[in-house]
């Protein structure tokens, strides 16, 4: 079924806004988390939880049919053996003493029938259930059939069914391993356990790529040190927090809009002001003391605002 995409939030307040344009943007977004924010998220989980239960569903019933296929296929040899034991059958005579397991034919119907309780009667073996049974009947096997009785394995299995599909091993139901299923459309299930989900490959979440609540402690990844330079490039930065070495004067810094660092200073660092590069809190130049904080974020206005924290 189709999940149910996720409304952006609206934008964030910032430090940087004006008293007024902060309560309007911190009232619209607290507003948007609740609703519809909240809603769709639980609706989009709910759609999820039902996809998955069908998928697990759908592979017991597998499980249950290729079960049931393997105890008919074990029937059938019985039969075939049974038959072939009785090809040279003699025929049934009225009032001759039988027991449990001699085997006859019927000179009615020429099937071959085994005695199931010793007898002495005058009824045919055809019409009497109650002492004998029949081993023997016209089978016509399909293709493989044959095969797969002679040697069960799931390969041969799967050549013996005419509307299989996939590959590989029998599957049953308790802990299964698949190996790049094509699952379809889930009616349900529930991804505790499940890794390796790629955001990218999620379709109708914008919870994934776009605006998202977190309800837990949040810890932003350390990254590797970042030297000093003219020209300081975050965007290739492998952690959200980095330390700056060296005391080389920085007069701005790249960064894709959006991002959002934190940098301590390892040394002495000398900023320079600029109003797009390096738009410092205050309007002014800074130099940086070892183990001061910087705050850094490149907002909608493609300005990189630097807050300093001693």
């Amino acid at each position: 079924m189709a999940v149910t995409p996720i409304t952006p939030l609206p934008t964030a307040p910032a430090r940087t806004d004006t008293p007024a344009t902060f309560n309007t943007r911190a009232d619209a977004f607290l507003g948007a988390l609740y609703s519809p924010f909240a809603g769709e998220m639980n609706t989009s989980i709910g759609e999820f939880n039902t996809d998955f239960t069908t998928v697990a569903t759908n592979a017991t019933a597998a499980a249950t049919s290729a079960t049931a296929s393997a105890t008919s296929a074990t029937a059938a040899a019985a039969s075939a053996t049974a038959a072939a034991n009785a090809s040279d059958a003699d025929a049934w005579v009225s009032g001759t003493s039988y027991t449990a397991g001699d085997v006859v034919y019927s000179p009615i119907d020429y099937q071959s029938y085994r005695c199931i309780l010793a007898t002495s009667g005058t009824t045919d073996p055809s019409s009497d259930a109650t002492y004998w049974i029949i081993i023997s009947s016209s089978l016509s096997l399909g293709a493989n059939v044959g095969t797969f009785l002679t040697t069960p394995s799931s390969s041969n299995l799967a050549t013996a069914v005419s509307d299989e599909t996939g590959s590989g091993s029998l599957v049953f139901a308790t802990s299964p391993t698949f190996v790049t299923p094509a699952l379809g459309t889930p009616a349900s299930g529930t991804l505790t356990n499940a890794t390796g989900l790629p955001p990218a490959g999620v379709t109708g979440t914008a919870a994934i790529l776009g605006a998202n609540t977190f309800t837990a402690l949040q810890t932003q990844s350390a990254g590797a040190d970042i030297a000093s330079a003219t020209a300081v490039d975050l965007t290739a930065a492998t952690g959200n927090v980095v330390v700056i070495t060296g005391t080389t004067e920085s007069t701005s810094l790249t960064m894709t809009k959006g991002q959002q660092m934190t940098l301590i200073a390892a040394a002495a660092w000398p900023l320079t002001f600029h109003a797009t590069t390096m738009n410092i809190t205050g309007g002014a130049s800074y130099t940086c003391a070892a183990g001061d904080r910087l705050y850094v974020v490149k907002d909608d206005d493609d300005v990189i605002r630097v807050s300093v924290n001693k």
